[in-house]
């Protein structure tokens, strides 16, 4: 299946998760990769909502200010931080660059 998306965000906890040691496990991550999704942007562990909210909401404020998504996440990320929030709160977001990105 070929997807055509620019960039997809998975907000559900553990979603860029892969339990390690069991084979034919694949993420959500990895499908959207697959299936040709530019960038995935997804949480590495459980988060907390009022933060998490906060930090996609600056985060596709930078998007819509046409800002590279890794520059967008750092931003958001770095926002949390001026705000002395520990990094549970936005440490774990990753971006994965899919296929129009070099994948």
């Amino acid at each position: 299946m070929h997807l055509n998306a620019k960039l997809v965000t998975l907000s559900a906890c553990n979603t860029g998760v892969v339990r390690v040691g069991e084979a034919g496990i694949a993420n959500l991550v990895n499908a959207f990769i697959e299936a040709c999704a530019d960038s995935v942007v997804s949480p590495l562990w459980e988060l907390e909502d009022h933060s998490t909210s906060r930090m996609m909401t600056d985060f596709y404020r930078h998007v819509a200010m046409h800002q590279p998504e890794a520059k967008a996440l750092r931003y958001a990320q770095l926002e949390l931080v001026r705000d002395k929030a520990p990094p549970y709160y936005w440490a774990s977001f990753q971006l994965v660059e899919g296929c129009s990105n070099g994948a």
